[in-house]
């Protein structure tokens, strides 16, 4: 419900705020609730709490899309794609933080998506959706990490492009956060930036 307060202060004009006025950022997850901000604009803030329930299952639905692909590059008969497939999307874990609004869904298929990008030999895509991944989740880096050390371990070279797009959104995150909130990072667990931050309330 955090994520869907600072979702709605974004579509009402008051920035990515829990309180409008009180620059505090306590949410995790920038993207998703810019995300759920785009869908109160279109269908309004009444209802922001069923929005993800409708992000989720397209997510969802793209994952086992993926997974079932990535399991036939890799050489798995059809039989047990499909059952790895079911597995995926019947998975009690993913469907209990689907429908309990949480951003989960999409860091599954951003994940999945920077890792068959990776094996399709497209760089840009991993660079771009790994960069885009952790504004999602933060620990989604450890994703975009090992797509670059796939692709040093396939081409025998640092993966330039990979390290240079991430960096470049990491930093700029942490600068645009630190400029707006007096943190550096997506959560608020740096003791010595509490000074300047006043806690949310309400």
């Amino acid at each position: 419900y955090i994520t869907f307060r600072y979702a709605r202060n974004v579509a009402q004009g008051h920035g990515l705020v829990y309180n409008p006025g009180e620059r505090v950022l306590g949410t995790t997850t920038p993207l998703f609730a810019f995300v759920l901000a785009g869908a109160a604009v279109a269908l309004g803030t009444d209802h922001i709490p069923t929005y993800p329930l409708v992000v989720n299952a397209l997510a969802d639905g793209a994952s086992v899309r993926i997974f079932f692909w990535m399991l036939g590059r890799l050489g798995v008969g059809r039989t047990l794609r499909t059952v790895g497939g079911l597995m995926l999307a019947l998975s009690p874990l993913g469907i209990r933080y689907a429908v309990g609004g949480m951003e989960s869904s999409l860091a599954t298929l951003s994940a999945l998506a920077i890792t068959a990008s990776t094996l399709l030999g497209r760089r840009r895509s991993a660079s771009l959706i790994g960069s885009l991944a952790y504004l999602i989740r933060p620990d989604l880096l450890a994703a975009t990490a090992s797509a670059g050390l796939a692709d040093f371990w396939d081409e025998r070279r640092v993966p330039r492009r990979l390290l240079l797009t991430t960096s470049g959104v990491v930093l700029g995150a942490a600068v645009l956060m630190t400029w707006t909130y007096g943190t550096p990072c997506l959560t608020q667990s740096w003791p010595r930036w509490h000074r300047s931050i006043r806690p949310a309330h309400g």
